[in-house]
Parts: C-alpha cells; structure tokens; sequence
C-alpha cells in the first residue's frame, strides 16, 4: 500500500496554499518556494530525523537507513536539504521503488503506533526524496504500487501539487505535536538523552576532542552547536586544563568530551590537578561497547581503574536508562562540598541505545555529605580563642572563593582587626590593596606573614590545606600558637597541622556564625610589627626587581607593567615555574576570581589551555597568562585553538633560555651545575606568525610600555615575549626542608 493512498483526505485542505496559478505550478515556479518550507518544516522537526533513522534500522531497511544516514549532517534549516542525495545511489528505475516502498513501510508503522509527529516527518522526508527524483530523473511515478490508471499523472505539476498537499498536512499536524512530550522522548538515542542531561545541567562550553568511541556523542553535538558550543582543542591535556581555566573563573562546572584510550589517559594529569586543586570538572570519555570490555579491544584502557584515585568519582555508563541519572550525579558530585573531577566512562554501545529521557536532579548521595553540619560548639570555641587573642593571624585559602564567602572574609578580619597572608590559589580573595592583606604566604611569599607565622598567638586557617609549600618545616610551624581551622573537608583536619579547634562546614555560613560572636578589636601594635618586615623586603627584593640597575629586564617589572596597564583588573593565568612566583607576587588583584595557576600538582603546560577556558567563563575580563619559554612548548600546539576560535589571550612570554627554577636551585644547591636547564628556543615570532598571532618581541625597558599597551589594545589573542634576564631568581625563599621563618632574601 502507498503512502499516497493513505491521504485520501487531502482534498480537505488548500491544495494550492501559495496562490500559484496553474501556469506556474506548470512551470514549475513552486519549486523554490516548496523547498524553502520544506527546509523550515524540516528544521522544525529535526530532533526526529536520527529517531526514523534507527526505526528504519530496526525495520531492516538498509536502503532508506543508508540514505539517512548520508543525509543526516545536512544543514535543513538553511534549505539545501537536497545536497545528501547527489551521491546517493540510484542505478536503475528498479530502486526508485524500493525506496519509496521501504519509506512506505516505516510512514505507515509510525502512524499505526500513533507516533503523528513521525509520519508528519516522514511525509516531509518523502517529499525531500521526490523532489530530488523529479529533478534527476523527470516526472515519475509518485506512487509506485499505484495501478497502470495512474500512470497518466506522471507529470511534473501533478507531483508538485501532491508535494504541496502532504507539506500541508504535515504542517499543519506539526503544529499539533508538542515536541518536547513522551512521545519524542520514548524515541531518543542515547547522544540527545546526553546532549539533553548537559543543556539540563546548564551547560553551554565543552572543551574536546573526537574520536572513534565517542564518535556517537560527537554526532549528536553537530546538529546542536549554538546550544552547545564544542571548542575543539588540540590535546587532550589542553581539554582538561581548558576546562579547569574555565570553571575556575566562572564558578561552575568545566566539561570536556574525548575519546577512549590514549585520549583518555592524555587527560590524567588534567584530571589530578583539578583534584589536589578542588577544580569542579567533568570529564567525559569514550569506551568501547561493553561486549568488548575486558577483551584488549582497539583503544580499550581501564578509564575507571586509573581515575578513581584521582578523582571525587568515577564511573562507567554501560546501559543507555543511566546516563542523564551518572551526569546529573556527576555534576552534583563535583561541584558540591569540596569540589573536584569527576570521570564518566561512556560506553559505545550506550551511547547509540534508545532510552527513555527524563529530566534528572541528584542532590544527595549515600554516605557522601558534602557539608558537614556546622557544630555550634565549635563556633563557639574559635570565637572565645580569637576575642582573647593578642596577636591573631588569618590564613586565607582558595576555599574562601570557592565558597563565595570573600564577603564574610572581610567582615571576619575587619571585625576583630586581624591581620592575613593568602596562599597562592587565594591571592585574590581578598583585595591587594586592603589594609588587613599582609601579602602572599609560602616558598616565595612575603617576609611578614610568613615570619609572623611563627609570632602569632592564634592562627586562624580558613578554606586552605597547610600544603609544605605554605608550612616549611612541620616540626617549626606555628608551635606557639593556637590553631584554628574553617574547613569544608573533615580529611584536612589534623592531616598537617594539629588543630585546637575544628570548624567544620561551608565558610560561608561558619564565617559568618564566629563574626556574629566576635568583640570587635583593633591589634594595630600587632599589625605594626608586619612594616619592619615589608621594608626590609621593599629594599633588599622588591625595588631592585621592580626598578633594575642593570639594562636586562627583570620578570618582575614586566608582570607589575602589565598589571598596571589592565588597571590591576585582569585575570591572571599562570604556567609553573619562575614565572608563576613572579606573576603572582607582582601582579594586583582587584577583583575576585582573578587568579588561576596549577598549586598543588605543580603542571607546566597548564598556563596557554587554562587561560582558553578562562577567555570562555569570563569573556567579560582580559585574561592575561604569563608563561617561561619551558612551559609554553609543553602546551604550544593550543595556539591553534586560539587561531580558530579568536580567543582573546593576552600572552606574556618571559623568556630566559632556561628551565628557570630548575636552574635557581641548581644554582643555590647543586653548585650552578646547569644541568640540561639550557634552553634552546624557537623564534616565537615565527611561530606566532603562522597562527597569524599579532607578536612583538622586546628587549629593551624603552620598548616595553608601548608593547604592552598594544597588546592590550588589540581585539583578540597577542603574544609579548620579553626577553628577561637569563639568570634572575625569585625571592625571598624558603629552602626546602627549611622553617617558615627562615627566608633567604639572596641567592
């Protein structure tokens, strides 16, 4: 039976709804005007067209699931829909009724099961496959299992009115199908129940790279990219660290989406430095089908095996029905409590099932609380240590941004009149300028904080872990002080630093709870005492590495030049090294949010992808990353992906032909035995040139103002490469293995 026969009651509808004279339609003067709607009723329906597809799979109909798929990428919403049939293989006039046969059978079905919105998008698919017959082959039968009385009507206005007629009604039915019901959601393959979990879960950046096993998922994202806009990196590392630049500005979830195998264990390091540095990303990878787990299938690498140490969790999705439940719990996971990377491991063969989609929530897990329950008890203990302080320190970690409560923070210092030194993941929670911010703790911080470490009588740690960087010697650290320690993670309790009083929950509310207790104080003899300090500093480190004798540039007055011509209100990105200390000593934070920089895990490369991310979460902000010319070619490939998507990083090479750190402490403990710290560079000019990356290299202190203020006048992406003194070292510093107390302020 054709589907011709099955419309009977056209003749109730407008046969002819554009007015077109018998001459035109003669003429063939419709055909533009019904190809237009034929696109626009197409791109209505879209969503459904990989749904038909897999009903002719399941039907057994090769050719028209041939001709699907072929045509499935076509652009339908700018009307050359026509463009997948060219090459489709029509041999002989025996085919052509196949074709309309097979897509006879499955229109038919479709409206046997009452699936109107299917046989209105089948209607318009036949109609698509007959206007291209008619223009390769003439006028030719429009239905095949007609009779020999039909034939008469093989003419080409005939087949345009019928093609006006089923356009009609397919309209008009569309019209009356809510697109968003069951009814299209029983029909969903497993990469739009996926595509649908990411847009559910507000997710609008995915940072990526395809391949084989996530090739279903990358399909799906093809028909969806202003919905979903895939920045297409050029590593797998460069994804995860993109990912981590962006949910580290933005405050939400980074995503990136790569394939199984080598694409997966290219995100390991991006994965274990977003989990020592509490980074909320999701990392969703490809896995072969599940039939072929356990067998050492092509590009088959035990994802879950490998990640569960490095992540808050890690699972495999192995059945379609469990895929908007693992995203919607991925997202919980990571972004609640102490937030981290979580892993999806996405099986290729749940990926192309047919599921049911249900909006899905997770808010709780089993044995996960993500905030332990602030004890009043505790409030009240660490409010009493601070109201009989003397000499009260604050301690300001990353936790403090990550949790919001930069508000709290001050309210918190200002009341009890409390001194603080921030770790390097929290420079920018609160303002440099504000009289309480004393400067940067650890290695390379400032004399004050970290000398008083060792003087205070109470020592408030708030959102940060006591990583080595920041304690020196455990054994010297802060041993005459009562400790105090704001945390959301019980793991950091006494993992370090034994505490007198743990305050326990988000530090937003546990802030806020201790400042309604405190009395308010002024320790203006305590914080006196930080000047003696900052002069000294001022005079033997900062002034000569801000202003010179020598005609070399300095790493330190390149980073204040530049931050000083974004008005102290850029963000800043950095890689690992040299130019991290530097960067971050030297450069100003007004704003929150404003620092991004590898801490923990310590990753060269991280600074080029990171700041990508960053321009994404933040396109708002200028994002400047400064990188050595180590770091830089470990991620250099990414500039790429600043080529193609314009992102507008401001990069500051600060090229010294070495390894820097590595090199300062071959020269302060091995003896300046350089040891393969030598650098021989590529010219960045070039390389940058053919990237077509507006570049300037300078040497010379005349030459850098007017560099930096092209840079940042420039609409998009720039490379400064300052050619800095070879041998500078960053100080003040801690030496390892050496007391907080006891910086050397020379090399």
């Amino acid at each position: 039976m054709a589907l011709g026969s099955c419309t009977a009651n056209f003749e109730e509808y407008n046969s002819n709804p554009y007015g077109v004279s018998d001459e035109e339609l003669a003429a063939g003067g419709i055909a533009e005007k019904m190809a237009n709607d034929c696109g626009v009723l197409a791109g209505i329906v879209i969503p459904l067209q990989e749904n038909l597809f897999q009903y002719a799979m399941s039907l057994g109909c090769e050719t028209l699931s041939g001709y699907m798929a072929q045509t499935k990428h076509v652009d339908l919403g700018k009307y050359n829909y026509n463009a997948g049939f060219i090459n489709y293989p029509f041999d002989d006039e025996q085919s052509l009724p196949k074709v309309i046969k097979q897509y006879n059978a499955i229109s038919l079905a479709a409206n046997a099961s009452h699936e109107n919105a299917f046989y209105a998008w089948g209607t318009i698919l036949k109609v698509a496959i007959m206007h291209r017959l008619t223009d390769m082959y003439g006028p030719i039968p429009y239905e095949f299992a007609g009779t020999e009385a039909q034939k008469p009507y093989q003419t080409q206005e005939y087949i345009y009115r019928k093609m006006i007629e089923e356009l009609t009604w397919a309209s008009q039915t569309l019209a009356k199908v809510n697109l968003s019901n069951v009814e299209r959601n029983a029909w969903m393959t497993q990469d739009d129940v996926y595509r649908r979990s990411l847009e559910h879960q507000g997710v609008k950046t995915i940072f990526g790279y395809p391949g084989g096993s996530i090739m279903p998922v990358f399909d799906a994202l093809y028909d969806h990219r202003k919905e979903l806009n895939h920045i297409l990196v050029r590593h797998e590392q460069g994804a995860t660290h993109a990912a981590q630049g962006f949910a580290r500005v933005s405050g939400e979830v980074g995503v990136c989406l790569v394939t199984s195998g080598p694409g997966a264990t290219n995100t390991i390091t991006g994965i274990a430095d977003a989990m020592i540095d509490s980074t909320p990303i999701v990392v969703i990878a490809g896995q072969v089908g599940t039939n072929f787990l356990g067998t050492d299938a092509f590009q088959e690498v035990d994802l879950v095996g490998i990640t569960q140490p490095i992540t808050k969790w890690s699972y495999q999705i192995r059945r379609a029905e469990d895929v908007a439940w693992a995203v919607a719990r991925a997202f919980y996971v990571a972004k609640s409590g102490r937030p981290g990377p979580v892993v999806l491991d996405f099986a290729k063969n749940a990926q192309v099932e047919k599921t049911e989609y249900a909006p899905t929530k997770v808010d709780y897990v089993r044995s996960y609380l993500p905030v332990p329950e602030m004890e009043p008890e505790a409030i009240r203990q660490a409010a009493e240590l601070i109201n009989g302080a003397e000499r009260p320190l604050v301690l300001v970690g990353q936790g403090v941004e990550l949790g919001e409560a930069q508000q709290e923070l001050r309210a918190f210092i200002e009341k009890a009149g409390m001194p603080a030194g921030c770790t390097l993941l929290g420079l920018s929670a609160l303002p440099t300028n504000h009289p309480l911010n004393k400067g940067m703790l650890g290695m390379h911080g400032n004399l004050g904080p970290n000398i008083n470490t060792n003087k205070c009588d109470v020592l408030i740690a708030v959102g940060m872990r006591f990583d080595d960087r920041v304690t020196g010697k455990l054994e010297t650290y802060a041993k005459q002080a009562k400790i105090i320690h704001f945390d959301i993670d019980p793991a950091e309790i006494d993992k370090n630093v034994k505490t007198d009083v743990a305050v326990l929950g988000d530090c937003k509310e546990t802030l806020a709870a201790v400042t309604q207790l405190l009395e308010p104080a002024n320790h203006q003899e305590w914080i006196d005492s930080f000047r003696q300090y900052e002069e000294v500093e001022e005079e033997k480190v900062i002034r000569p590495e801000l202003h010179p004798a020598g005609k070399a540039l300095s790493m330190g007055e390149v980073v204040r030049a530049v931050s000083e011509a974004t008005h102290n209100g850029a963000i800043l990105v950095t890689d690992v090294g040299q130019n991290q200390m530097m960067s971050a000593r030297y450069f100003k934070y007004s704003k929150e949010r404003s620092i991004v920089t590898s801490g923990g895990l310590g990753t060269m490369g991280f600074g080029l992808p990171a700041a990508i991310g960053a321009t994404f979460g933040r396109p708002d902000r200028t994002v400047c990353v400064f990188m050595g010319d180590g770091g830089l070619q470990m991620n250099l490939q990414e500039l790429g992906t600043i080529m193609e998507q314009k992102a507008p990083v401001k990069m500051i090479l600060l090229n010294n032909n070495f390894l820097g750190n590595v090199r300062q402490w071959q020269a302060m403990f091995f003896n300046r035995r350089y040891s393969f710290t030598p650098m021989m560079n590529p010219d960045y000019m070039k390389i940058a040139s053919a990237y077509d990356i507006p570049a300037r290299r300078v040497m010379t202190r005349e030459e850098l103002a007017k560099a930096i203020d092209e840079m940042i006048a420039t609409d998009g992406p720039f490379l400064l490469e300052a050619c800095v003194e070879e041998e500078g070292n960053v100080m003040p510093m801690t030496p390892p293995g050496g007391s907080v107390n006891q910086m050397l302020l020379e090399c």
